[in-house]
């Protein structure tokens, strides 16, 4: 019988690992790969209300962020500014419901929070031209002293609403919606074909 609850990727069908696009002089200068298993869970709440902030970090550990585009962490999870009173959490795979319970019991009747774990697909691109790819379809500012390590903006890319992070140096972390997220796959890649791009196995 067929386990319903499975998680299954979005990009399953057309995920290839390999080396694609232009054959240039020292290799691809861009690398892709999904971001899997997250667990993933969208928190919202009035950061000026105790109960709801000290709930937040009692559940992951770091103080809400509270300026645009800012990304607290702790350990191998980040809080994501999305908004005035929205934050996403993300972390690698903790178990069914495990991360929005966490919430859930710190946070109590103060905050408002939903695991969104299975509607999101999260692309990562790395390398000397991730930035390039990205200012095909974003209007955005992406820039090495403007988009830096620890920051987070949304845009559009392609009719489709995404949300960006920047990890590391020259390191991006793409979400769209689960339903957008072959589309966005192929778009991206298209959009690194004239650099050369290399697919890597899935990793948190």
């Amino acid at each position: 019988m067929v386990d319903l609850t499975e998680r299954v990727s979005a990009l399953a069908a057309i995920y290839e690992t390999g080396t694609f696009g232009a054959t240039v002089d020292g290799g691809p200068s861009v690398a892709f790969s999904e971001r899997r298993p997250l667990s993933i869970v969208h928190v919202a709440g009035k950061p000026d209300d105790k109960a709801f902030s000290d709930g937040v970090k009692t559940a992951c550990g770091c103080d809400l962020p509270t300026t645009p585009g800012d990304i607290a962490t702790s350990g191998d999870l980040s809080l994501v500014w999305l908004a005035p009173e929205r934050w996403l959490a993300v972390c690698p795979n903790r178990g069914s419901g495990v991360l929005e319970a966490a919430f859930r019991d710190a946070c109590g009747d103060s905050g408002a929070i939903i695991d969104v774990s299975h509607g999101r697909t999260v692309i990562r691109l790395s390398g000397a031209n991730a930035r390039t790819v990205l200012m095909k379809g974003a209007p955005l500012d992406f820039h090495k002293k403007v988009f830096t390590p620890g920051r987070a903006a949304q845009s559009a890319i392609s009719q489709c609403g995404t949300l960006i992070t920047c990890p590391a140096e020259d390191t991006f972390d793409v979400y769209v919606f689960r339903a957008f997220g072959q589309h966005m796959w192929e778009w991206l890649t298209d959009a690194a074909g004239e650099f050369g791009y290399s697919v890597e196995t899935p990793a948190t």
